[in-house]
């Protein structure tokens, strides 16, 4: 679990939309809302009422339901540490993080652009127009009771897209100034070095072999992957063998590089591989990259077989090389978002909270997301 959540807020922050909508109450005969809503955030005259925050507390218990494979809508998942922390007050503390990141955003874009406000609310205001022809059939009486299902009318939904549009838009005005968020070359390479781990991989397959039918043709499951049988026999002695014989040449002093060209079953990356924690590959060679320390190497053992681990010095700039770009794919964004979300963060703590708002609120009891 730790892998996976570790990465949430950037997954989650600026590539979803922060909706803003929330629980409020309806009129008895009536789709329009009555908004009643108390401040919990405030921020330069900008605030998140209740309303507001349930509905980002419900967008990112849905993202977060739809993103990460070990989420689960439990008592058991809630009551789970990670770091001595139980994943409710985790994962609620990101979202509280987050909306006040998009509360600050909001705010400091309509002080430096003011005069544009008015054209993202016109631009935003005929995308709804066309949201309500395409989903909705023009019905707006539909469109309106639909909203008001999940306690929004439309004018908030409005509101709640240019608050959108205005934290994007702040993004790129601030990546156009130079020096404001610092990105640069400096900036990428020290969050390589922070969330990177690069390591020879050398791998020996003695736990299975595919399975072929009498002409020698690939046989697939259900689930349309080519079917395994366990290695044994001869061809498990074999391989045995091969890991004995690098077991022995390592212990012997031999050069790891020479072994991996001569052993390995795994030769897709010349230059080694660049993990982060999160890194979809086998757990037990991503937990090895980074108890290892640069120059230590460590053998073990998974359900796909047999590998020996080595640390390697990171190298400068590894992703402007094309032979790396499996691993680096955004990185450049990945960074810059790093940057932005640490830019507004320094405004944090000029935001106004009303605990006693947000105690009515967890994570557990919040519904499971909703989309316009």
């Amino acid at each position: 679990m730790k892998k996976i959540i570790s990465s949430i807020t950037l997954c989650i922050f600026l590539f979803s939309l922060l909706f803003t909508m929330g629980c409020a109450k309806e009129t008895p005969n009536s789709p329009i809302v009555q908004r009643d809503d108390k401040v919990v955030f405030s921020f330069r005259g900008k605030t998140v009422t209740e309303s507001e925050f349930g509905y980002y507390l419900s967008l990112y218990k849905g993202r977060f339901a739809q993103v990460y494979t070990d989420f689960a809508d439990t008592d058991e998942f809630y009551s789970t540490e990670i770091d001595g922390v139980k994943m409710e007050d985790y994962l609620f503390d990101m979202v509280i993080q987050n909306v006040k990141r998009s509360l600050i955003a909001e705010a400091l874009y309509s002080e430096l652009k003011e005069n544009e406000i008015e054209i993202i609310r016109e631009d935003i205001e005929y995308y709804i127009e066309a949201l309500i022809y395409e989903r909705y059939g023009n019905d707006k009486t539909v469109f309106t009771e639909a909203l008001a299902d999940i306690g929004i009318t439309p004018e908030q939904l409005t509101e709640i897209y240019v608050r959108d549009e205005m934290t994007y838009s702040l993004l790129v005005y601030l990546a156009d100034e130079e020096t404001t968020l610092g990105m640069n070359d400096d900036a990428i390479q020290e969050y390589v070095n922070e969330n990177y781990s690069r390591i020879r991989h050398i791998y020996v397959n003695n736990k299975y072999t595919y399975l072929t039918d009498e002409n020698g043709d690939p046989v697939y499951g259900s689930d349309g992957k080519q079917m395994t049988t366990p290695l044994t026999g001869e061809a498990l002695e074999s391989k045995n063998a091969v890991i004995a014989a690098i077991q022995e040449a390592i212990a012997s002093g031999g050069d790891f590089d020479e072994i991996y060209e001569a052993f390995s079953e795994d030769k897709y990356y010349e230059n080694g591989y660049y993990l982060t924690r999160n890194t979809d590959f086998v757990d037990e060679v991503v937990d090895a990259a980074f108890v290892l320390e640069v120059g230590e190497w460590v053998g073990g053992t998974s359900d796909v077989g047999t590998h020996f681990v080595m640390r390697l010095p990171m190298d400068q700039s590894p992703w402007e090389d094309e032979k790396n770009s499996d691993f680096f794919s955004g990185i450049k964004d990945t960074v810059l978002n790093k940057l932005f979300g640490e830019y507004l963060d320094s405004f944090a703590s000029e935001v106004v909270t009303d605990s006693e708002a947000l105690d009515k609120f967890d994570v557990k009891s919040a519904k499971t997301g909703h989309n316009f």
